[in-house]
């Protein structure tokens, strides 16, 4: 068991003093983001009632509770920057676009698919053969 000097011991206990809330941060981090207790009756909470802050910041500054489909994008790219300046509303194709996310993965060429096909034509034949199902 840890033990704890008499001096940290009444630093903690004064530290405690002051926070009548002691079960509940008031921002969280998960994900890079920060999170924070939602406004009263706010419909799009996590199960632990917060949303993302870039989202609270947001949605303050234009007046209005964003809908599920609207995306908070960072222009600079960091998740704990969230001044109005650097925050922008876009639908989630255009943030996908931004990052570009679910663009076309590179494909093989044409020589390398062949090779490819080649060895599963080879692979699935001694697998037939071995099982005594060839035609």
């Amino acid at each position: 068991m840890r033990t704890f000097s008499d001096e940290h011991r009444a630093r903690l206990s004064a530290s405690a003093m002051g926070n009548t809330n002691t079960t509940r941060l008031p921002v969280t981090f998960h994900g890079g983001y920060a999170y924070v207790d939602a406004p009263e009756g706010h419909p799009y909470t996590c199960h632990h009632g917060r949303i993302r802050r870039s989202r609270a910041v947001m949605e303050k500054h234009l007046g209005r509770i964003l809908k599920p489909s609207e995306m908070v994008h960072h222009k600079d790219g960091s998740k704990d920057n969230d001044v109005i300046e650097n925050l922008e509303v876009m639908s989630l194709g255009q943030h996908n676009t931004v990052h570009k996310k679910g663009a076309k993965r590179k494909r093989h060429s044409d020589a390398t698919r062949a090779k490819m096909s080649a060895r599963a034509k080879q692979v699935w034949a001694a697998r037939r053969a071995d099982c005594g199902c060839s035609p």
